[in-house]
């Protein structure tokens, strides 16, 4: 896997870009799993697209967009994957899309149905880019326009806080404490939540919090789940297991046999 940071202006807003190339033996396939990260994404595949086992996340087009997903599912390789994906801030994807992102909660959606008449322009410059940097380059000019024509959002600076008290606080955070220090009511978080996020909060404080276990065990793969119970906050190691089952369809000890431990929304 490679992966490159944005253009300085567009850093506050896109966390990184990534791309995987990699051939499937004739005859034979793999999956990997998806779990939910906190994070929204965009995928081009340059090349064929993967079967999804979870109709919310079929993967219609070569382009398309990731919402704040609630579930983990699966995607099976069989040929050969060729792709580039943009993963944003957590509050940053809001700058690039008009849309409001609670409509693309737990769902996977064609780009073609936000950028109609821009989408095939970007596809085919990012297939013939010689090299990953070049398709990062492309990507940087491409964002910094949409972010030039939609920077418009008089409540970006007080989500901005909210996000960095959440991660200082691993996830940890109170709801109330929260809007009380964005001098916003409840009510109000929620609906920001919503729009800039793409969920509530308590689902955004949810998915914080398991990311931090995995970058502890990504960390020091030592602890045990006491441990990372305990460092997450959770009431005990059967609350910790349980969410591990919510969010990622396995035990612990099955997720960490199989699975690397590391933290998309903490790595980085």
């Amino acid at each position: 896997m490679l992966i490159a940071r944005p253009s300085i202006d567009l850093r506050p807003f896109v966390k990184q870009y990534w791309g995987i190339e990699s051939c499937t033996p004739p005859k034979s396939s793999y999956d990997i799993k998806i779990i939910p990260t906190g994070l929204i994404e965009l995928n081009f595949y340059l090349g064929c697209k993967p079967a999804c086992s979870d109709t919310n996340h079929i993967i219609a087009e070569n382009s398309i967009i990731n919402g704040q997903q609630k579930s983990p599912y699966n995607i099976c390789i069989s040929e050969k994957l060729f792709m580039f994906s943009v993963t944003f801030q957590p509050e940053g994807a809001m700058f690039f899309f008009d849309l409001p992102l609670q409509e693309i909660f737990n769902a996977t959606i064609p780009l073609r149905e936000i950028f109609k008449n821009e989408i095939e322009a970007l596809e085919q410059k990012l297939y013939m880019a010689s090299d990953f940097n070049t398709r990062c380059s492309v990507m940087n000019n491409f964002l910094y326009h949409l972010l030039v024509r939609n920077y418009n959002h008089p409540d970006y600076k007080r989500m901005t806080n909210c996000i960095e008290i959440i991660n200082q606080q691993n996830g940890n955070s109170d709801i109330e404490n929260l809007a009380s220090y964005a001098c916003w009511s409840r009510k109000q978080l929620e609906r920001s939540f919503q729009k800039y996020i793409g969920s509530t909060p308590k689902h955004f404080l949810r998915l914080v919090r398991f990311q931090h276990v995995l970058f502890a065990k990504q960390l020091n793969e030592e602890l045990s789940m006491t441990q990372l119970a305990y460092l997450g906050g959770y009431f005990d190691q059967s609350h910790l297991n349980a969410e591990f089952k919510a969010l990622t369809d396995l035990t612990p000890k099955k997720y960490f046999t199989i699975c690397d431990p590391q933290s998309d929304y903490f790595t980085f």
